[in-house]
C-alpha cells in the first residue's frame, strides 16, 4: 500500500491518499508539506502532476480519511516531503527531527526548491534541516514527481538503461545520451566505455542487458545489417526487457526490428531535432532535444520497472496457482506467500537480478505474515559467474534463496517435495 499525506491549498486543510494498483517491494508513506503559502500553488501543481504520473504508471489516486498522526512505521518506507520557496526559513517539526536524528529505519527527508534561488538568496534550511541534500527544479515543481516516487522507493533511484546503436552511424549520439543520463545517476551501458579488455565480449553484453531496466535503441538506417544489434533485439524479446526506439531519419518503419517490437515503442526523431544531420554523416541530437529525450527515458524507465515487476509478480501467482496450491497475498502486495507441508513460503519477485540488496530486503522483513523460507524470484540466467558465487556465498545456511523466474515449476514442485 502506498499512502500520500498532504496539505490541500484549495480545502485549507490535510487530506491523505491511497495509491491501488502499483505493485510495491515495501509499503510506503509519504508526506508532503510546504514551508509558506506563498507555495500553495507550486503545492497545487505538484500533486496534480504526482497524481497524473500514478494513473500513468497504472496505478489509482483514491481519497481518504486522513490519520491524526502521520508518522514513521515499522515495516514501511517514509519519505519527508519538504517543498520550499528558497526564500522564507523552513524549519523542521517534531517528524522530520526524528528522522534527521535517525530515530527511524527506512525514513528520509526530502528539501525540494527552484534552482534559481540558490543564486539569489542565502540559505533557507534551518539545522539539521540544512545537512539534507535538496532536489531542484529547473522550470517547474512539476519535474518533481517522478523523484519523489522513485526516491520513496515506489519506483527505484537506481536506474540503469543500456544503449544498444550502431557504431558506424551513432556513436557522437550515443556518447551524448551516455553524458547525459549519467550524470542524472543513470547507470548505462555502452560497449565502448563498459567493458573491460580480455572480457568475453558477449557473455558481458548480455549480462549487462539482464541488469539493466530497459534498452534505448537508436534506430539509424543500418541497424538492423548487424547481428550484434539483432542479437540485442532478440534478447529483449525473449527476457521481456523494456525497450524504446528512436527512430533517427532514413531508418524504415518496415525494417526488420519491427518483427520483435511494438511500433508503439517508437519515438521518430526529426532532421531538425538533429545537429548538423547530413545523410550518411554522424550527428548529434540538439541540446534541447537531448534535455527533452533525457526526461522522457527518466518517465519511461519508471514505467518499465513497475512494468516489470507486475509481469513477474503475475507470472508467481499463475505458477502456485497451476501447481494448485493456494496464493496468499501479503497486504501490501509486496509478495506472495504459500504454506507447503507444515512450511510457509514468502516469494518476493524482483524485477531486475536479484543482489544483495534484494536478498536482505527479503530476510529482514520481521511482521508475522512472512514465511520462514524466503526466495527472491528474478532473472538469473545471464548472471555473471562471480556475482553468482558471491550470492551463493551469502545466502548459504540462511532462510533466504532466490531463483530464476523460468524455473518456477521446478521450484514449486521441489517445495511439495520437500526438497527446498
Amino acid at each position: 500500500m502506498i499512502t500520500i499525506h498532504y496539505f490541500n491549498p484549495q480545502e485549507g486543510k490535510v487530506l491523505q491518499a491511497k495509491l491501488n494498483g502499483l505493485p510495491i517491494s515495501i509499503p510506503v508513506d509519504i508526506r508532503i508539506n510546504r514551508n509558506h503559502p506563498e507555495m500553495d500553488e507550486n503545492l497545487k501543481k505538484f500533486l496534480a502532476e504526482l497524481e497524473k504520473l500514478v494513473i500513468r504508471l497504472g496505478g489509482k489516486w483514491e481519497i481518504t480519511h486522513p490519520s491524526d498522526r502521520f508518522s514513521p512505521q515499522v515495516g514501511k518506507n517514509f519519505l519527508d516531503v519538504l517543498l520550499c520557496d528558497g526564500v522564507n526559513p523552513t524549519e523542521p517539526d517534531s517528524i522530520t527531527l526524528e528522522i534527521l536524528n535517525e530515530q527511524h529505519k527506512s525514513a528520509w527527508v526530502l528539501p525540494m526548491m527552484p534552482r534559481a534561488v540558490i543564486k539569489t538568496g542565502p540559505p533557507t534550511l534551518t539545522p539539521p534541516l540544512n545537512k539534507q541534500n535538496i532536489a531542484f527544479w529547473d522550470t517547474s515543481v512539476e519535474e518533481m514527481a517522478a523523484t519523489i516516487l522513485a526516491r520513496a522507493g515506489v519506483t527505484t533511484l537506481d536506474r540503469r538503461v543500456f544503449i544498444s546503436y550502431r557504431r558506424t552511424e551513432t556513436q557522437p549520439m550515443a556518447d551524448q545520451l551516455f553524458d547525459a543520463l549519467t550524470r542524472l545517476n543513470f547507470s548505462v551501458f555502452l560497449d565502448t566505455v563498459s567493458i573491460n579488455p580480455g572480457e568475453d565480449f558477449q557473455a558481458r553484453l548480455f549480462e549487462q542487458l539482464a541488469d539493466k531496466s530497459m534498452i534505448v535503441l537508436l534506430h539509424s538506417p543500418d541497424f538492423s545489417n548487424s547481428q550484434w544489434c539483432m542479437e540485442e533485439v532478440k534478447f529483449a524479446r525473449k527476457y521481456e526487457l523494456g525497450l524504446q526506439i528512436l527512430r533517427l531519419p532514413g531508418a524504415s518503419p518496415k525494417d526488420l526490428i519491427y518483427q520483435y517490437v511494438s511500433a508503439s515503442n517508437v519515438v521518430a526523431l526529426k532532421e531538425s531535432n538533429l545537429s548538423d544531420y547530413s545523410p550518411g554523416y554522424q550527428f548529434k541530437l540538439e541540446n534541447q532535444e537531448l534535455e527533452r529525450l533525457v526526461k522522457f527515458i527518466m518517465l519511461i524507465h519508471d514505467a518499465s520497472m513497475v512494468r516489470r515487476l507486475q509481469l513477474i509478480r503475475n507470472k508467481i501467482d499463475h505458477a502456485i496457482q497451476s501447481a494448485k496450491l493456494l496464493p496468499i497475498y501479503s497486504e501490501n502486495g509486496a509478495y506472495i506467500s504459500t504454506n507447503i507441508n507444515g512450511k510457509s513460503y514468502s516469494l518476493f519477485p524482483s524485477p531486475r537480478p536479484p543482489g544483495l540488496k534484494e536478498l536482505f530486503d527479503a530476510g529482514s522483513r520481521t511482521t508475522e505474515d512472512v514465511g520462514s523460507k524466503r526466495i527472491v524470484i528474478g532473472q538469473t540466467a545471464n548472471m555473471h559467474s562471480t556475482r553468482k558465487q558471491q550470492l551463493d556465498w551469502a545466502v548459504n545456511g540462511s532462510p533466504v534463496t532466490y531463483e530464476n523466474i523460468f524455473n518456477l515449476t521446478d521450484l514449486l514442485n521441489d517445495m511439495k517435495e520437500g526438497k527446498r
